[in-house]
């Protein structure tokens, strides 16, 4: 890792020449210097939050992880669970096209090959993950949203639910 410190007392006096490095001139030269002092101490924190940032990922730990830290620091009970995926195949030989309950029985004619079964609007995944939070939680929404929106993984859907 970078190191961006550094300290302006000793920088100030060491570029200084030994002639000049008299306590007033160093006080003087470090009052005009302090500006670029709390730019740096800004660009220090800067590169801390950004390292900060950049330590997440679609993982469900590391998601798990940023979200407890900023809605559930010292309990940390924020979890992420499966979604709820209704998907059944039945392999088949018979019938080319039969309805039985909305289930549907498809058999592909030219290839002869065995039928499977959809389950029409069932056969659908609802959500990828879903995000259970205590119902004690106080959290922004819309916040919450940003931050799950931001690191999951694109094409991913997502559900909140409390427990």
């Amino acid at each position: 890792m970078n190191d961006y410190a550094w300290n302006l007392h000793l920088l100030v006096t060491y570029l200084l020449p030994t002639v000049l490095r008299q306590p007033k001139m160093i006080g003087w030269l470090s009052v005009l210097l302090s500006p670029a002092d709390t730019k740096h101490s800004e660009f220090v924190s800067f590169v801390a939050d950004k390292r900060y940032q950049l330590d997440f990922t679609g993982q469900v730990i590391s998601l798990e992880r940023l979200l407890n830290d900023a809605f559930d620091n010292t309990l940390r009970r924020i979890y992420i669970g499966d979604g709820n995926r209704q998907e059944v195949f039945i392999f088949n030989g018979e019938g080319t096209f039969v309805q039985n309950n909305e289930t549907y029985f498809f058999k592909d004619a030219t290839t002869e090959t065995e039928a499977f079964v959809f389950n029409g609007e069932n056969n659908t995944l609802l959500y990828d993950f879903v995000v259970n939070l205590p119902a004690t939680l106080l959290y922004d929404t819309s916040k919450l949203n940003s931050m799950i929106k931001r690191y999951k993984l694109a094409g991913k859907k997502y559900s909140i639910a409390t427990f």
